[in-house]
């Protein structure tokens, strides 16, 4: 057990089959198409998800029409590629919960 990426990004994961580790949730969906997009780069994944989302919720807070940092300040919640993300109301930090990765025929699989 590992409590980093140590394992998957290893240049030999497969040294790893079987060992587990916790990081980031990384929606199914964003990450094939990342897999689709960059065939052949090994990707760090663990944080873009949480940059996208991000950004998405900067997206929102200018499509709203309101004013952007008011509307993402309010925000309480957000269902994006990294999952679940909330925070309590007046505070300014977004909490996520961790993931369990484990390596499954030599590459870094979501439990």
């Amino acid at each position: 057990m590992a409590t980093i990426v140590a394992f998957s990004v290893s240049n030999k994961p497969e040294l790893f089959e079987g060992g587990w580790y916790t990081d980031s949730y990384v929606s199914p969906e964003f990450k094939a198409r990342l897999d689709q997009k960059y065939p052949s780069t090994r990707l760090a994944t663990h944080m873009m998800p949480y940059a996208y989302d991000s950004f998405r919720m900067l997206v929102q807070g200018f499509e709203s029409g309101q004013d952007v940092l008011t509307y993402v300040r309010r925000m309480t919640e957000y269902d994006g590629t990294a999952g679940k993300v909330t925070k309590l109301a007046g505070t300014g930090d977004f909490r996520s919960l961790p993931a369990v990765w484990v390596i499954k025929n030599g590459k870094p699989a979501l439990q």
